[in-house]
Parts: structure tokens; sequence; C-alpha cells
């Protein structure tokens, strides 16, 4: 097994995965499991497709690596990834928050067009 081929499936995954929402659990599962793997380039390749990915299931293993991990390298991609995942999870919660607001906006419109529509119907 060639080690670059392998780095390039390893970023591969992430990119597949990174195409659904929410990431699938078996790439998640695979590529979290991959972190504990002594090479430092598998390690990267596992950490830029997480990034790829941008799966919030993955801060929990994250999380575990940055508190044992003594390489400094990987120490700062992975406060790169973990930024990553949690600034892209607020932006989409605000999102939803923005969506939701929307919608109630909406109704609260309609009522108030149906109670107009009324009170002229009245007059």
């Amino acid at each position: 097994r060639p080690p670059q081929a392998r780095y390039a499936a390893i970023r591969a995954l992430g990119k597949l995965g990174g195409d659904k929402d929410p990431a699938p659990d078996v790439i998640v599962d695979t590529l979290t499991a991959l972190l504990d793997e002594d090479r430092f380039r598998t390690r990267i390749a596992v950490l830029d497709a997480l990034a790829s990915l941008n799966s919030p299931q993955a801060l929990p293993a994250l999380e575990r690596l940055r508190a044992r991990d003594v390489d400094g390298r990987i120490k700062r991609r992975l406060e790169d990834v973990i930024e990553t995942i949690r600034s892209s999870r607020k932006q989409a919660d605000d999102m939803q928050q923005l969506r939701d607001d929307l919608q109630t906006l909406r109704e609260e419109n309609k009522k108030l067009m149906e109670r107009l529509d009324r009170l002229e119907a009245r007059h």
C-alpha cells in the first residue's frame, strides 16, 4: 500500500462525507479511529478530512487528541480544525434561527392580513 494513496483515500473520505449533512457515522467513525495512528502524515490527512467533513460528531475525538498529542504541528492543525467545525456549526445555527424568525414573521403577517380583510369587510 503506497502511503500517498492512503493519504489521498483518507482525504477523499472527508470530501465524500462533507457533501452530506449530517455526515455519515461510518465515515466519522473511520476517520476518528485513524487519529490514533502513529504516522504524522496519516494524522494530518485525517485532520484535513475531518475539516472537510465539518462534523461536530468528531469534536470529542479531536479534543482527546489535543489533550494527549505532543507534536506542535498536530496541535496547531487540531486547533484550526476544531475552530472551523465550531464556527461553521454556529453559522448553521444562526441561519436556522433566521429561518425560524422569518417563518414566524410570515405567519404573523398572514394573521394581520386576514384581520385587516375582516375589518375592511365590516365597513
